[in-house]
């Protein structure tokens, strides 16, 4: 009877140290795939923007945010900042969520070029 005992106890124990070492590897892991993934601030639309509005007016009325995504999740051309497009509107209306993109501004001069 106490041999079942000692044994139940040592099988306990190495229980515990097993579930101990698991939560530990998969926290590393977890850690590592983390740093893996490289995120960029980029511009979002927090809210819905009619095309022709200007870029002025879209830093002014807070339409848009900085967000951090993962780089293999950017869209092709985003943007990190609005400063180089001063004095350009939205060449078509940006969706509440959206990045904002080089491609969906454009000179006010050129707006009729935008829709041939």
């Amino acid at each position: 009877m106490r041999m079942r005992i000692v044994i139940l106890i040592i099988a306990i124990i190495l229980a515990v140290i097993a579930v101990v070492a698991v939560i530990g590897y998969i926290s590393n892991i977890r850690a590592s795939v983390e740093e893996e993934v490289e995120k960029i601030e980029v511009l979002i639309a927090a809210q819905n923007i009619p095309g022709e509005t200007s870029v002025e007016t879209i830093i002014a009325d807070g339409s848009v945010i900085t967000q951090a995504i993962p780089r293999k999740y950017l869209a092709e051309g985003v943007l990190t900042s609005l400063e180089d497009y001063k004095g350009y509107v939205a060449a078509v209306p940006i969706n509440k969520g959206e990045q904002i993109t080089a491609t969906k501004l454009i000179k006010p001069e050129d707006i009729g070029l935008a829709f041939m």
